[in-house]
């Protein structure tokens, strides 16, 4: 009889029966009606409850040798057992790939990259991860996640994931590294909601302007108003009060954003009623 699988903690071992034929070894059960029980032993030494055909080694089983006796009963039969020959020494096997591990999402600032949980030959494992920037790790606690969000920091750079599984039992896969994305563009702003103006159109009277919603935060924002569609000169700032020369004109604001990394916008208010004197 032989012993089957790898000598590894947490793996499972089973007991082969057979005979060798003609100098091979072939596998297949006893004659029929055979009573079976078994025994597997550590450096020869019994293993208390282990009498069933199969048996997953334990950590206090490291770096020491199993055999297996296999006993079989059968009435109007010599009684006969067979003892298989010691496995390799008991160890703790290495998580291992069998899928690689692959990046999606928008290459562009301010987009979020995920990365994909890979395949491995163990099942329930955990993952831990380490982005890089061209191939030098990240600071920073986000870079530590499944997810990762590019900032204007990768702009022009190409980006991957090293990933190490773990579970209890089991030693740590090697790093596996992802392949590198294409390279990092400058992302869009987007305006979620327009400046809105707040105020009476007259003559004297302060009007206001929002800044509108983004998709971008810790934006630099500057303002410009107009009067019948015309910049008004020196009418920078979030508010603005009409003189003479607004007077029967429509106002509107324009806001445009800005930040490191990103392509600039900007929006544009509905304008207000003719400015009264």
């Amino acid at each position: 009889m032989r012993v089957a699988g790898s000598p590894a903690v947490g793996h499972v071992l089973r007991a082969v029966l057979g005979n060798w034929v003609a100098g091979n070894w072939v596998d297949g059960p006893w004659a029929a009606g055979t009573t079976m029980t078994y025994q597997w032993a550590l450096n020869g030494v019994p293993i208390a409850g282990a009498t069933r055909a199969s048996y997953v080694p334990v950590t206090s089983d490291l770096n020491k040798r199993l055999t297996v006796k296999a006993m079989g009963t059968k009435p109007g039969s010599l009684f006969q057992f067979y003892v298989s020959d010691s496995t390799s020494r008991v160890y703790i096997a290495y998580i291992k790939p069998t899928a690689p591990v692959a990046i999606s999402g928008s290459l562009t600032t301010g987009s979020m990259l995920s990365a994909s949980q890979g395949a491995w030959d163990v099942p329930g494992v955990t993952l831990f991860r380490r982005w890089m920037r061209n191939g030098i790790d990240i600071p920073g606690w986000q870079a530590f996640q499944d997810k990762y969000r590019l900032t204007a920091e990768d702009l022009g750079a190409k980006i991957s994931v090293r990933t190490v599984a773990g579970k209890y039992k089991y030693r740590n896969s090697v790093p596996v590294v992802s392949a590198e994305t294409g390279v990092i563009t400058k992302g869009l702003i987007l305006s979620f909601k327009a400046p809105a103006i707040t105020g009476t159109a007259k003559v004297g009277q302060v009007l206001s302007t929002s800044a509108g919603t983004w998709n971008v935060p810790g934006l630099t924002v500057k303002y410009q108003w107009y009067a019948g569609g015309v910049a008004v000169l020196g009418a920078t700032s979030k508010t603005f009060t009409p003189a003479l020369a607004q007077a029967g004109k429509t106002l509107k604001a324009k806001v445009s954003v800005s930040r490191g990394g990103y392509i600039p916008a900007f929006a544009v208010s509905a304008v207000t009623a003719a400015v009264a004197r």
